[in-house]
């Protein structure tokens, strides 16, 4: 039976500040009609799986996702509104078994300075450099060792704002063999973070997004990391929309304007940016001591796919 316990979270830099967005988003919520998504990447409706792989084959330039759910699938693990709530099934059990196996828990998100216009594929990759430069060294080794990390799990997500472009950031979930000096563990790797930035030519943000305490079983803690399903829409904030769209925004608008046949709508030319960016991005990223349970799972994963497709009715078979 799993047992409830506390997940502590961490900012990237100074943890008693709220994100830019939700600094507006609380500086406008007793204006009605202001918070709200961007107009033209609120899709019309939410559309069935079946609709969004329809209309990612008349715009996609990736051979595989074009053909995702007719005669193969795309397998990718972090877009594909077909392959990645599939591949979550499979990796939830698998992290939510790490964080189990732990004596402590503590989840972190990670983030980068971003201004309207920068490119994805440029922040992705300062990102992932970044993510390299803090876990890697001898440093890090002594900081293992010393705060008793026994492993991470990384993810990815990202949303997306007119005034502010792209937000990309890394939620992570550490894995502890002893209850850490948390205060001291938050400094450390946040100056790991910040350093490794720079190294790629960029900065943190200057203030952390905002990251609530969660409380919970592993299995909640991992859906929580994996929240990554491109099905997945902007919540509402006292009857109005958050300041910023997701990925499932974007599809959905997509959608809406290949429909259309407004082949210059902004979600076309955002969503093929994001599909430049990330295909074939794995869903999560493990250390060592966690790979092994990964790896396993994305296996069991593809043996389950096969001899199965989707009909044009979104059945499978």
């Amino acid at each position: 039976m799993d047992i409830a316990m506390p997940i502590i979270p961490f900012g990237s830099l100074v943890d008693d500040e709220t994100s830019l967005e939700d600094l507006l988003a609380s500086l406008l919520s007793d204006q009605e009609g202001i918070l709200s998504t961007d107009s033209a990447l609120k899709p019309s409706r939410q559309r069935s799986t079946v609709e969004l792989l329809q209309a990612i084959r008349g715009i996609s330039s990736r051979k595989d996702l074009r053909l995702c759910g007719l005669n193969w699938k795309c397998g990718s693990g972090i877009f594909c509104p077909r392959c990645t709530p599939r591949l979550n099934g499979y990796l939830i059990p698998a992290v939510a078994q790490a964080v189990r196996e732990a004596h402590f828990s503590a989840f972190a998100t990670f983030n980068i300075a971003h201004r309207p216009g920068d490119k994805l594929l440029t922040l992705k990759g300062a990102m992932s450099a970044g993510w390299t430069q803090t876990t890697s060294g001898a440093d890090w080794s002594k900081l293992r060792e010393k705060h008793g990390v026994s492993g991470w799990v990384r993810a990815w997500d990202f949303t997306y704002s007119e005034w502010a472009g792209w937000n990309p950031h890394i939620p992570v979930i550490f894995t502890f063999e002893k209850i850490p000096d948390l205060t001291e563990f938050r400094q450390e790797i946040s100056h790991r973070w910040v350093h490794g930035l720079r190294k790629s030519g960029h900065d943190a943000l200057a203030v952390r997004q905002y990251v609530r305490e969660r409380y919970g079983t592993p299995d909640q803690l991992a859906r929580y990391l994996l929240h990554n399903d491109p099905m997945r829409h902007t919540p509402e904030r006292n009857g109005m929309v958050a300041p910023s769209s997701t990925i499932g925004d974007i599809l959905g608008a997509m959608a809406d304007a290949v429909q259309d046949g407004d082949i210059d709508a902004p979600a076309i030319r955002l969503w093929r940016e994001y599909e430049g960016a990330l295909f074939r991005q794995h869903a999560v990223t493990p250390s060592q001591s966690v790979r092994p349970a990964l790896t396993e799972a994305r296996r069991r994963a593809k043996n389950g796919w096969q001899g199965q497709r989707v009909t044009a009715s979104g059945t499978h078979r």
